[in-house]
């Protein structure tokens, strides 16, 4: 049986020294999204940057995603802002929401934590969108806009276009995501690997697939297999070091 002690000593492995020797995760784009449940939402967000590449008019200028931690609202948002946008959060600067209006293309993250100024700023970016074509808007909430704890005047704008509830990857589209990354970088790994993982390990597939860069990294090293009982031989090493 696993030692539930692993759990917290690997989490911090993973939050810290064990990941960061492979150097920053890369960029979010459209294609390495893993979509689960969400395509629609994604071949939405495709078709929006088409469109707005194109030069032509948006069949839906706003789109606004909502759901849990781990469901893909951030990763979504900075792959479409990546081909010409800005990107707002609650921790942006006042200079860079004053600064969006000129900008193609405004995505809000975690608009139920902006303060009342930087709701009125994305209220009027909305009306600006409206009225001149521009900048298109993407929003992320945690909660659907009918719970957010929202400006009403604002509530009423995010829902003016297209809303999408996101889900986090289940446990076997998780499983199947890993197995195809597996495969295409011809990993020899154990079927239990994975499950091990999930049950241990953050359940976002960005910090996942660098967990199996990591272990691929330290069984490259030993010229082993990834299996559970070389990551528990990698926990009780690194743990130590902690």
């Amino acid at each position: 049986m696993d030692d539930p002690a692993d759990a917290p000593v690997f989490a911090e492995l993973a939050a810290g020294q064990l990941l960061l020797d492979l150097g920053p995760p890369p960029a979010p784009t459209f294609d390495n999204f893993l979509p689960g449940a969400n395509d629609t939402a994604l071949h939405a967000l495709q078709q929006l940057i088409a469109d707005q590449t194109a030069g032509r008019l948006p069949v839906a200028p706003f789109i606004t995603l909502w759901g849990p931690r781990g469901s893909g609202k951030t990763h979504l948002l900075n792959a479409a802002v990546a081909h010409d946008g800005q990107l707002l959060s609650p921790v942006a600067s006042r200079a860079a929401f004053e600064a969006a209006g000129h900008a193609p293309l405004v995505a809000a993250d975690d608009v139920d934590r902006f303060n009342d100024w930087q709701q009125q700023v994305l209220f009027n970016l909305y009306n600006r969108c409206r009225e001149q074509g521009r900048p298109h808007v993407l929003a992320s909430l945690s909660a659907p806009v009918a719970q957010a704890v929202l400006r009403e005047d604002l509530r009423t704008r995010l829902g003016w276009g297209l809303v999408f509830g996101l889900s986090p990857l289940t446990d076997e589209q998780a499983q199947a995501a890993v197995a195809k990354r597996v495969a295409e970088r011809g990993l020899s790994i154990s079927p239990d690997v994975v499950p091990w993982l999930l049950n241990r390990f953050a359940r976002d597939m960005g910090s996942l697939m660098r967990a199996i860069d990591a272990l691929d990294t330290y069984a490259m090293q030993r010229k082993r297999p990834i299996t559970v009982p070389l990551l528990r031989e990698l926990v009780q090493q690194q743990s130590r070091l902690i």
